[in-house]
């Protein structure tokens, strides 16, 4: 009779050692970061030489602990993995070892605490302020002169000096609370849109409610003239939808990148005659006036600017980069227009 022979088994499957080294990991990052918050307690030489001796030893610790973390995690058998984790207990023995070995000479850096912002403390010296306003009083032209004898009577070099030294403390305390207490100016920023020709062209979803009211404005945008209230709200719920433009916009929103419109229209100011539709109409746009709108002639005129706007540099990498977005975006404005045969509403 023959004997049967099982069939060998196959081993059964290690669990995932993943966790474990993601948690090994995480402790030698959390060590690494206290390590670095560890500084001499003493300036002393000697406290000095035992404590750059402890650091050595505890750094490295921490390498040989990254190191069975990485055989750890590189494991592919079970003997392997034991070899790794016998070697984890004594890697985490030495860092062990070491941290005690280094806190006596150490302590750790704390993070020092926000302090409350100085209070502005004004000079204490009434009388040169007294003076100072008196002079202020003065005709703009009369105020250098009598400045400077007022700071020659002092007397001797050292007493004008230190009556300079006055003056000084008392304009840093008017320009800290002048700089307080002014409210901060809103950002100036500058609309363009470019509205469709489809009310023109009839090439409107749904005709208007009431189209004797309905006129096409300077700036390329419908209104309505005499409406009743009624009127008015029927014609801008049609608006809204009267077309496949959403109120009727092609293009358009916001224009401007970084900096407030107005650094941008100071910078380019000087210029004003190399680009006198960009600076005089766009920079220097007054929102809902006549006048706030480019005709078809000057948004030709404008398409040339803004060509020759592409290779102007003013000296200031910030201004030559809004300058540049700014361009792009009145470009893309100008094609619509020119496209549409339509003003730049602004």
């Amino acid at each position: 009779m023959r004997r049967q022979i099982a069939p060998p088994q196959n081993p059964a499957p290690r669990k995932s050692i993943k966790a474990t080294v993601q948690g090994l990991r995480k402790v030698h990052s959390n060590a690494h970061a206290l390590f670095e918050c560890f500084r001499p307690k003493s300036r002393d030489e000697n406290t000095a030489r035992e404590f750059q001796r402890a650091s050595r030893a505890l750094e490295s610790a921490l390498e040989y602990f990254a190191e069975t973390i990485t055989l750890l995690g590189t494991a592919k058998t079970q003997e392997d993995h034991n070899q790794a984790a016998s070697k984890i207990k004594d890697a985490l023995n030495q860092a062990e070892t070491a941290f005690e070995a280094i806190t006596p000479f150490s302590t750790f850096r704390m993070s020092p605490r926000a302090r409350r912002a100085a209070l502005l403390i004004p000079p204490l010296d009434r009388k040169v302020a007294r003076k100072l306003t008196e002079l202020w009083k003065l005709p703009k032209a009369e105020q250098p002169q009598a400045f400077t004898a007022w700071l020659k009577s002092a007397g001797t070099p050292k007493l004008i000096a230190e009556r300079q030294k006055k003056v000084n403390q008392i304009l840093a305390y008017a320009r800290a609370v002048t700089k307080k207490i002014t409210p901060h100016q809103p950002r100036a920023e500058i609309c363009a849109f470019v509205f469709c020709d489809c009310y023109e062209k009839g090439r409107l979803r749904h005709p208007p409610p009431n189209p004797e009211i309905v006129a096409v404005l300077p700036n390329g945008d419908l209104g309505y003239r005499n409406a009743t209230p009624a009127q008015h709200d029927a014609f801008v719920a049609w608006r809204a939808n009267a077309c496949r433009h959403p109120e009727g916009r092609v293009t358009g929103g916001k224009i401007g990148h970084l900096l407030p419109i107005q650094v941008v229209r100071d910078a380019l100011s000087p210029h004003r005659r190399a680009f006198p539709i960009f600076v005089g109409k766009v920079l220097n746009c007054r929102p809902h006036t006549r006048s706030s709108h480019l005709t078809l002639k000057q948004v030709h005129k404008l398409k040339a600017e803004l060509d020759r706007l592409e290779t102007f540099r003013c000296g200031d990498p910030e201004i030559d980069q809004d300058l540049c977005c700014l361009g792009g975006q009145m470009k893309q404005l100008v094609s619509a227009a020119l496209k549409f045969r339509k003003p730049i509403a602004m």
